[in-house]
């Protein structure tokens, strides 16, 4: 803007503009996109009945939450895998 105003060259304010704007943006979402590479010997377990757990015990904990109850903290067997 201050190129156009001051130059009033509207190619080179449109040149800045692209430069300064979009250009980061997308230097920033390729840059996340790629994420940390996963190593291939660890196993890709998926546990659907783990999850679904976890989900109603969230819930019901909002649930208590909701009414004013604390919820005591859950308590693993001695032994027991976490993941």
């Amino acid at each position: 803007m201050v190129t156009y105003m001051s130059m009033h060259n509207v190619w080179l304010s449109a040149l800045l503009f692209i430069i300064s704007v979009p250009l980061p943006w997308i230097a920033v979402v390729l840059a996340n996109g790629i994420g940390e590479p996963r190593d291939a010997r660890a196993p890709a377990v998926y546990k659907p009945a783990a999850l679904r757990e976890q989900a109603a015990a969230q819930s019901q904990q909002r649930a208590q939450m909701s009414r004013g109850t604390r919820v005591p903290p859950r308590q693993l067997p001695a032994g027991s895998d976490p993941a």
